[in-house]
């Protein structure tokens, strides 16, 4: 195949990585460089020098320029979602230099802002997930008291309407997940689903080791990640505490100093800035995912199941067609979650087995390499 010159467009840095939208634009980069050039036009206050990048171009996003950009698509009826990553330096930019290129790719539908006109090569939307489910789960996870809820309804509607719109505007439009899209989007030809992926590793899973903490990874300055803990920690761990004392509910991930207080007054810790979530669960018994309103795919679980680490996740979160029940503990409900929770806490051979399925699994079918493959057919 001929090597390619791609410009990426992103309305976040990529680096460092921080969060599962991060990772994988990041990983996608990392992929398409090896044989094609790669440039970055950002929205960031910093670069970081990066071999896998030829040019980066970062464009600061001001305070006055968002509250001026959102106002003016709150008036244009267009999401603010989409207003408040608007910078008109940077669209010039990418207007400038667009004709250099042979590829776009454009990640996120905030990004849709910065298309140029008259660009004749291949264009690529990202989008990784559906904004507008995300927004619409968050929506029914609010009281109808709380005036948020009004915002929700009303970017929901508009994102939904922008993004059906936009897709007609591209070569292909990339998603992590069949199931988050209806049928309308399935038949289209334009639509293609390429999933996400981990690094291989060694199972380090020791069955014999004495197990006392059960953990939660991720982002949790996110509100998906944020609002997972602070369910759990109402609904789950009142019972755990009870029941299983030796148990300890600890939370890994990029953290507030704000919400590590929160979560210090009920007793759980957290432990931020993680390099490798292996060093951290050599007494860990499972990772929990009972994220609730985010489409896409929960990234977290491959995390553990790609070091043999077994998963308590709920119906939502599982979305990996090769993770079966066999692999993961998919829970129905609290009481279903605390079934689950006790065979493994007493059964060390079902730690055994389920440890060695889903580190099987994940290995065989979820590296980068072999899922970021189909990516150079769209090129």
């Amino acid at each position: 195949m001929k090597s390619k010159k791609i410009l990426v467009i992103t309305s976040r840095y990529p680096f460092p990585i921080r969060g599962g939208d991060k990772l994988r634009i990041a990983e996608i980069i990392n992929f398409l460089s090896r044989k094609n050039t790669i440039d970055l036009v950002s929205v960031g206050n910093f670069k970081v020098k990066n071999n896998f990048i030829r040019k980066q171009f970062i464009f600061k996003n001001s305070v006055i320029n968002q509250i001026y950009q959102m106002t003016k698509s709150f008036f244009n009826n267009e999401p603010l979602q989409i207003g408040f990553f608007k910078i008109p330096k940077m669209k010039k930019k990418i207007n400038l230099i667009s004709k250099n290129y042979d590829v776009i790719i454009f990640h996120l539908i905030r990004t849709c802002y910065y298309l140029p006109k008259n660009f004749k090569g291949n264009k690529i939307l990202e989008m990784t997930d559906l904004i507008s489910k995300n927004y619409k789960k968050v929506e029914k996870n609010i009281s109808n008291n709380n005036p948020l809820r009004l915002i929700y309804t009303f970017e929901k509607k508009k994102l939904i309407n922008y993004e059906k719109k936009m897709i007609k505007s591209f070569n292909y439009s990339v998603f992590v997940n069949r199931k988050d899209l209806d049928e309308s989007l399935l038949i289209n030809k334009k639509i293609k689903i390429i999933g996400n992926g981990t690094f291989k590793k060694k199972n380090i899973f020791l069955c014999n080791t004495k197990k006392n903490n059960i953990i939660f990874f991720g982002n949790i300055n996110s509100l998906a990640n944020r609002t997972a803990c602070y369910e759990f920690i109402k609904n789950y761990l009142p019972f755990l505490k009870n029941n299983y004392p030796n148990l300890k509910f600890v939370i890994l991930g990029n953290c507030s100093i704000f919400l590590k207080f929160i979560f210090k007054l009920h007793g759980v810790k957290v432990y931020s800035n993680i390099k490798n979530l292996s060093n951290f669960t050599q007494n860990t018994l499972a990772g929990i995912c009972n994220v609730n309103i985010q489409s896409g795919l929960q990234n977290k679980i491959l995390d553990y199941t790609s070091i043999g680490l077994p998963v308590l996740a709920n119906k939502v979160s599982n979305n990996f067609s090769y993770l079966k029940s066999d692999d993961l503990l998919i829970y129905k409900d609290k009481k279903d979650f605390f079934i689950k929770l006790d065979k493994l806490y007493k059964n060390k051979s079902f730690q055994k087995k389920i440890s060695k399925n889903c580190f099987k699994k994940t290995n065989k079918f979820y590296q980068w390499n072999l899922i970021l493959e189909r990516y150079n057919s769209l090129i």
